[in-house]
């Protein structure tokens, strides 16, 4: 039928399961790299991209980036129409397939998370800070207060063996700082600056 010169194919996965990694037999949901990182894989025909192939991207991009570039290669707008609806974080990835980073953030931190009282942390491309909120309190939804730290240079340390918080330099200090400073900013962001308007919180995804 010719449908596949019009048909965008998209792989990715769920997360990455441990097999003995940071002595964890058997699990998904822990924030490490094994975990985190999965590939995403797209098959765009030429005539979609204007004549161009896929082109390899290095930048950091996470699942909130999926929507927006689903909607962008179907020239569809989220909502259309409707009223309330959230605004998407992510970020349409066809520039990238296009080979233009340009209006991409060099510096892009993405937050994750997990449960009422799992963890909630922030990563780029070569740091990873992480803060776990202890077990919930049995009959409610509050965490307990004790609170546990993780700190990563993934340039030095891509195996997330040593635990660089808490700092004990000047200079790791200042990146625990900004780390954490980036991750309470990014906990109540919405949208994309230059796109949507600015949210409640004053806070814009990256």
């Amino acid at each position: 039928l010719g449908a596949l010169r019009d048909t965008v194919v998209m792989f990715t996965s769920d997360n990455g399961f441990f097999y003995g990694e940071h002595r964890i037999q058997a699990e998904k949901t822990i924030p490490y790299e094994e975990s985190l990182r999965v590939p995403l894989i797209f098959r765009v025909p030429p005539g979609v991209l204007g004549g161009q192939q896929v082109a390899r991207a290095d930048q950091l991009v996470g699942n909130i980036d999926i929507a927006p570039t689903i909607l962008d290669l179907a020239d569809a707008q989220p909502c259309l129409g409707k009223a309330g609806c959230r605004v998407m974080d992510g970020r349409s990835l066809v520039p990238l397939m296009q080979g233009n980073a340009s209006g991409f953030p060099q510096d892009r931190h993405l937050a994750i998370e997990q449960g009422v009282c799992g963890y909630r942390g922030v990563r780029n491309l070569t740091e990873i800070a992480l803060e776990h909120l202890g077990e919930r309190i049995e009959g409610t939804e509050e965490c307990a207060p004790e609170r546990e730290y993780e700190l990563y240079d993934l340039a030095d340390d891509p195996f997330e063996l040593e635990n660089l918080y808490p700092g004990t330099s000047q200079a790791e200090i200042e990146t625990e700082q900004r780390l954490f400073g980036r991750l309470n900013d990014l906990r109540d962001c919405a949208g994309i600056e230059g796109r949507d308007p600015l949210p409640p919180s004053g806070h814009y995804c990256e």
